[in-house]
């Protein structure tokens, strides 16, 4: 499960299930990553709908498609995002592809 983490007191952390809504309106925003040296800016180029099937997970599944420079490549692994807004995600990555644009990332949230 992923989620989007922001500071409501000194010490304690605010945790929420990120949804879709959370991305709407940031489709082809620019993000930066917190966690690596150096940090590296990618895209968010697409937001998919996910078939959501019986049991446990999430009623809502959806995958972020994010786009990245050719020349910095990121491992599949745990970034922190930072919106131009200065919204921050934490968010599982991986690699899924790269074109003439750039390398391409996927986050599930299923």
């Amino acid at each position: 499960m992923s989620v989007a983490t922001g500071q409501a007191a000194a010490t304690e952390p605010v945790i929420e299930i990120l949804k879709r809504q959370s991305f709407d309106p940031l489709l082809h925003t620019a993000f930066r990553t917190a966690n690596t040296s150096p940090v590296v800016d990618v895209v968010l180029t697409e937001i998919r709908d996910l078939r959501a099937y019986p049991g446990p997970g999430r009623p809502d599944p959806f995958a972020l498609l994010f786009r990245g420079p050719l020349d910095k490549a990121l491992p599949q692994s745990m970034y922190v995002l930072v919106a131009q807004a200065e919204q921050v995600f934490e968010v599982f990555l991986v690699p899924v592809g790269m074109d003439a644009d750039g390398r391409l990332y996927e986050a599930v949230f299923n």
